[in-house]
């Protein structure tokens, strides 16, 4: 039975029964993003950890370093590499130059990744993409920070035809890349309430078992 999970910043990880797809693999916990400011809050989980590294297919949405991370990358090397059909493909270019084995994937049309999983790539004008994903007949939309630019109708038409569907997005305009510090160099941001939340946001994966059609 096919299952989807999401943990960290913008991973979704969809298993069939072994792990098929993971999306923006940032391993922050070990992989700061933009010099050494972001890193996860708390360790990814061995279990998630591993589901990530065992992938077969491997997405990226974008550049920014908290979703094509360039040291995480590393671990995908032996894994097909899926990218939006961006203008230029200057990310296909340089992982090919690298040696990965990526595919970019055709705008706007389904993508069997086995019998119940399929995928659908909607890039925008701003050099990001979102990812439709159908496990099992229950669509997940995931538009992580990319929004839903030039796409929006479509994908309201696509969702009515889906009896379950799941919105996963950016929640709040600044992600968790502001630190502030005050006097004696101590996190003002890291008050109870914004532990509680990255706890909440971070540590616990999401876990969605997809059961079989009727």
């Amino acid at each position: 039975m096919p299952y989807v999970k999401t943990i960290g910043n913008a991973t979704l990880i969809v298993c069939d029964p072994k792990p098929l797809l993971v999306t923006d693999p940032w391993l922050g916990d070990s992989d700061p993003a933009y010099f050494g400011s972001w890193t996860l809050a708390h360790e990814i989980p061995p279990s998630e950890r591993a589901e990530i590294l065992d992938a077969e297919n491997v997405w990226f949405s974008h550049g920014h370093p908290d979703h094509l991370n360039p040291a995480s990358v590393h671990n995908f090397k032996s894994k097909r590499i899926l990218l939006p059909n961006h203008v230029g493909q200057r990310i296909q270019r340089d992982l090919d130059a690298e040696g990965f084995r990526t595919q970019v994937l055709p705008d706007r049309t389904w993508v069997e990744l086995s019998e119940r999983v399929r995928i659908m790539c909607l890039p925008d004008y701003i050099q990001d993409a979102a990812l439709l994903v159908d496990v099992n007949g229950h669509l997940f939309i995931n538009l992580n920070d990319c929004g839903a630019r030039g796409t929006r109708r479509l994908i309201q038409s696509i969702v009515s035809n889906y009896e379950h569907s799941y919105l996963l997005k950016l929640s709040g305009g600044d992600a968790d890349m502001i630190n502030l510090f005050d006097e004696d160099v101590r996190d003002a941001a890291c008050n109870d309430a914004a532990i509680l939340h990255r706890q909440a946001r971070v540590c616990h994966p999401s876990y969605h078992r997809i059961p079989r059609p009727i």
